[in-house]
């Protein structure tokens, strides 16, 4: 016969034990135990003494070891749904890894971390490569080893690329156009390297005249456009209506330096006074041969005649050009 008074003096403990305590099974698991097998004494009441929490529903169960199990709702967990699932913002699911932290709906991740949830740790970048080779440099041995085509010491800085016509490169301010240099003022050369001598710097031709700078197959030379009433090489002759008559020969002009008379003497004449024939070539590149006139003690000069072009001069004195030195 069945000892009902033991039955309900079991079932307030157990109560009790709810009730106070809010015990899981492995609180008051060893209290079952001391009674195996005592689920189907309680005739499937079980849920009569539990209270599952967070609105979760108790379902009795013998084949568990209390008898019963909550069904939670979606957020709690725990043998009578007490406790809570974190929520996890979703910019922070599924959650911050290595000691993140989910803050504002995103993870603020610990030094050396990084990442969406700080999933991926950061390199540890030699100090020579700080802060990090870039265009695909690699560190090596604390420096950046760039990829071809870059430079810098990140690999920062992209290389130009130089036209094959224009390699090495344009040098002297010069610049790469269809695949050859422009050079600058003053430089030539396939790559500008050849600095130019300027004949008119500095100005040869002083105040009076205007320089030009003329290339010719030795190198370059200055030409002087002079002034009105001034001539010579570099414009310095002022060219004076005193200038004595008859003083300069062969064509030459008279200009003064000063109180002194000065003469520029035509192509193929100098001296002095351009007394002396230099000679020159004619088209078929023979030399004009010299003064023919015996002119002892004197000098045989051009006299402009084109009859008699040559003449003697002696003591300042043009003697007849027919070779008399009378």
């Amino acid at each position: 016969m069945v000892d009902f008074r033991s039955l309900v003096i079991s079932n307030i403990f157990l109560i009790l034990l709810f009730l106070l305590k809010k015990i899981d099974s492995s609180q008051y698991r060893s209290v079952r135990q001391i009674e195996a097998n005592q689920c189907p004494n309680l005739n499937n009441n079980a849920c009569l003494f539990v209270n599952c929490e967070n609105g979760g529903e108790c379902i009795e169960d013998p084949t568990t070891i209390d008898c019963f199990k909550c069904q939670c709702i979606p957020g709690y967990t725990g043998k009578i749904c007490d406790t809570q699932i974190p929520i996890i913002p979703i910019g922070c699911n599924p959650g911050c890894q290595n000691g993140g932290v989910c803050i504002g709906n995103s993870c603020q991740c610990n030094p050396g971390f990084t990442g969406i949830i700080c999933d991926t740790q950061i390199p540890i970048i030699p100090i020579g490569c700080n802060p990090g080779c870039q265009n695909g440099g690699v560190c090596i041995d604390n420096s950046c080893k760039c990829s071809p085509g870059f430079t810098g010491k990140i690999c920062d800085t992209q290389i130009p690329i130089i036209p094959i016509g224009c390699n090495p490169g344009c040098q002297n301010g010069g610049v790469c156009i269809d695949n050859s240099c422009k050079c600058s003022p003053g430089f030539t050369g396939t790559y500008c390297e050849i600095k130019v001598n300027n004949p008119c710097d500095p100005n040869p031709c002083g105040i009076h005249g205007i320089c030009f700078g003329i290339n010719l197959s030795h190198g370059p030379i200055a030409y002087c456009n002079c002034e009105n009433r001034w001539t010579g090489r570099y414009c310095d002759v002022n060219i004076d209506v005193n200038c004595p008559i008859g003083y300069c020969f062969s064509g030459g002009t008279c200009g003064m330096i000063g109180n002194v008379p000065y003469c520029t003497c035509p192509a193929m004449y100098t001296g002095e006074r351009c007394e002396f024939f230099v000679g020159t070539l004619t088209t078929t590149t023979t030399v004009v041969p010299e003064c023919p006139l015996n002119c002892a003690p004197g000098r045989c000069i051009f006299s402009g005649n084109a009859q008699k072009p040559y003449a003697c001069l002696w003591n300042g004195v043009m003697r007849p050009t027919d070779g008399t030195t009378g």
